[in-house]
């Protein structure tokens, strides 16, 4: 009878792990900018914030989403950077300037006038850790990227497209990381790229060429495991019943 019971908990743990198992990390976003939209490099002190502005949507800027889950698509959304920022030191590292522990929000939401309307497609957490902006002075180029959390609607299309895990995830949260390139052009500067004064990275402005996101490997929800493990155990018992009653 030990023998199987144990048996039966040994089943049930490797169904419970083959489902943990087919939520799998990899790429769940990709976009590049529309319009006239850019990112505004602002400093105040030894901070330097990061904001998105266009002409058209004040606060925000127009990107079009063109990969979900590596699948092509091509969906209108509007990116906002809410207190993105650092009061980390920048220092030439390699070559390029540098600026570490970035917090704050990057949420991508559906325009007015679109399918997807007001919908959190999805919301981007710097961690602070290992977040960093980056620039080669001189080269017009410049990145920000690293850690992340994350969060979407349950009506968001990188939801409804299973892009965050295998069968049976249906979570809207979890981790994973981010990459942003841009184009830098400094205000009154003729000098293109990230520039310093002293350990504080200058103004600057820059278009948002293109960006991605990665999630990290994502477990299934405790109640779609427990499910699993009773329809198993459910299983054996009724096969056991059958085996005794073929006894009699």
């Amino acid at each position: 009878m030990r023998t199987a019971i144990r048996g039966i908990f040994a089943f049930t743990f490797m169904a419970a792990l083959t489902l943990a198992n087919t939520a799998n990390a990899g790429p769940i976003m990709s976009f590049t900018q529309f319009g006239d939209g850019t990112v505004i490099g602002t400093t105040a002190g030894t901070t330097t914030t990061l904001t998105t502005n266009s002409l058209g949507s004040t606060g925000n800027k127009q990107v079009v989403i063109g990969t979900i889950n590596n699948a092509p698509v091509n969906i209108a959304a509007l990116e906002t950077f809410t207190l993105v920022r650092s009061s980390g030191a920048a220092n030439v590292v390699n070559g390029q300037i540098q600026q570490d522990a970035y917090t704050g929000t990057i949420a991508f939401t559906g325009p007015p006038g679109t399918p997807n309307a007001g919908v959190n497609i999805l919301t981007a957490t710097l961690t602070g850790v290992g977040d960093f902006l980056n620039g080669t002075p001189g080269s017009g180029q410049a990145s920000l990227g690293g850690p992340m959390t994350f969060t979407a609607s349950p009506l968001s299309p990188i939801v409804l497209a299973g892009a965050f895990g295998g069968p049976g995830v249906t979570t809207a949260t979890g981790s994973g990381t981010f990459s942003f390139s841009f184009v830098v052009s400094p205000p009154g500067s003729t000098t293109n790229g990230l520039t310093l004064t002293g350990t504080t990275i200058n103004n600057f402005t820059a278009g948002l060429d293109a960006g991605n996101f990665t999630a990290n490997a994502v477990v299934p929800e405790p109640a779609s495991i427990v499910m699993a493990s009773m329809a198993v155990i459910a299983g054996l018992g009724l096969h056991g019943l059958r085996r005794k009653g073929s006894q009699v």
